[in-house]
C-alpha cells in the first residue's frame, strides 16, 4: 500500500474506536449529558487545532469569506447535528439500531460522490460497501432483536447516517484549496460554539474544570475527536470519498476489541463474524487501486 491516504484513514478509525467508548463512559461516569459530552470534544478539539496553528502554521487561519459555508457545514451539520441525531436515535430505539443507521454513512458517501464528484462506483468498492454494512450490522447486535423503534428514533437515525456521511462531502470541497489543519480549525471553532450553546456553555464549563474531570476531558477530547479527524482529512488529500468512508469503518471492531479487552465485555458469534466481514472489506479497499478523482487531479 504506497498510499499514505490508506494509512491515515484507518488511523483515523482505529483512534474513533479506541477512544469513543471509554471517554463516553468516563465523562457519563462524571455525571455529563450526551450533549455536553459532544460539546466537551468539540471544544477540546478546537482549543487544541487553534493553539497548534498559532504555535506552527500560522497560516491556516487564512480563510476566503466565500468558503466559509463549507465550515459552517461541517461544524454544525455534520459534527454537532449528527451528535444531536445520534443520541436522539439512541434515546428512542435500540444501540443495535441507532449504531447501524449511523453506518450507512458509506453509502451516502458514495452516492453522493459519484453523483457531485463523479467518483466511479467500482465494482470492488461496491462490494466491499455492503459487506461493511452488513459487517457493521452484526457488530451492533441487531440480530439479537431491535426493540421498539419509534418513527422519531428512526428518522433521526437515518439522518445521523446522513449528516455523518455529509463530512466527507462538505469537506471534499476544501481539500483542494485549504490544508489539513485549516479545515479541522474552522470545522471544529463552527462545532464547538454550536455544540455548548445546545449543551449549555455555563454549565458545561464548569463541571469540566472540575481537577478530576479535566485531565479525562483534555485527553479524550484529542483522541477521540481532534487527533482521527485531523488524520482522516490527510487520508482525504490522496483518497476519494467512497475509499475514505469505507476504510473508516474499521471502527465498530477496534470499538467491540476495546470492550471485549477493556470492559471484559463477552464477544457473541454474530460480533466475531461482522469483524470479519469489515476487515475484510477494508483489506479489499486498502488494495485496490483507484484512478485519482477530479478532486484529488485539481488538489495535485
Amino acid at each position: 500500500m504506497k498510499n499514505k491516504g490508506v494509512y491515515y484513514a484507518l488511523g483515523a478509525g482505529i483512534s474513533w474506536g479506541v477512544s469513543l467508548g471509554i471517554f463516553a463512559r468516563y465523562m457519563t461516569a462524571f455525571g455529563f449529558t450526551a450533549m455536553q459530552i459532544s460539546a466537551v470534544r468539540t471544544t477540546i478539539s478546537a482549543i487544541t487545532f487553534i493553539l497548534f496553528a498559532l504555535i506552527t502554521d500560522r497560516g491556516a487561519f487564512k480563510l476566503k469569506i466565500k468558503d466559509s459555508w463549507i465550515f459552517l457545514c461541517s461544524g454544525f451539520i455534520s459534527v454537532t447535528l449528527f451528535c444531536w441525531c445520534y443520541f436522539t436515535a439512541t434515546a428512542n430505539c435500540s444501540l443495535a439500531v441507532a449504531g447501524i443507521l449511523q453506518y450507512t454513512a458509506p453509502i451516502w458517501v458514495v452516492v453522493l460522490s459519484a453523483i457531485v464528484f463523479k467518483e466511479p462506483i467500482t465494482k470492488v468498492k461496491g462490494c466491499a460497501m455492503a459487506v461493511a454494512i452488513l459487517g457493521s450490522a452484526l457488530v451492533s447486535g441487531i440480530t439479537e432483536g431491535v426493540g421498539n423503534v419509534s418513527v422519531l428514533g428512526l428518522t433521526a437515525g437515518v439522518l445521523s447516517g446522513i449528516v455523518y456521511g455529509l463530512y466527507t462531502i462538505f469537506t471534499r470541497f476544501a481539500v483542494p484549496k485549504y490544508r489539513t489543519m485549516t479545515i479541522n480549525l474552522y470545522t471544529f471553532i463552527v462545532a464547538s460554539v454550536s455544540a455548548l450553546l445546545m449543551a449549555g456553555p455555563a454549565r458545561t464549563v464548569t463541571a469540566v474544570c472540575a481537577p478530576e474531570v479535566l485531565p479525562t476531558a483534555v485527553i479524550g477530547g484529542i483522541m477521540c475527536a481532534a487527533l482521527p479527524y485531523y488524520l482522516y482529512n490527510k487520508g482525504m488529500e490522496t483518497l476519494d470519498n467512497g475509499k475514505a468512508s469505507i476504510l473508516a469503518t474499521i471502527e465498530p471492531v477496534i470499538a467491540v476489541m476495546v470492550s471485549v479487552f477493556f470492559f471484559k465485555e463477552p464477544l457473541s458469534l454474530a460480533a466475531f463474524i461482522g469483524i470479519v466481514l469489515i476487515l475484510g472489506a477494508v483489506l479489499a479497499i486498502a488494495l485496490q487501486r483507484d484512478k485519482p478523482s477530479a478532486a484529488q487531479t485539481e488538489a495535485e
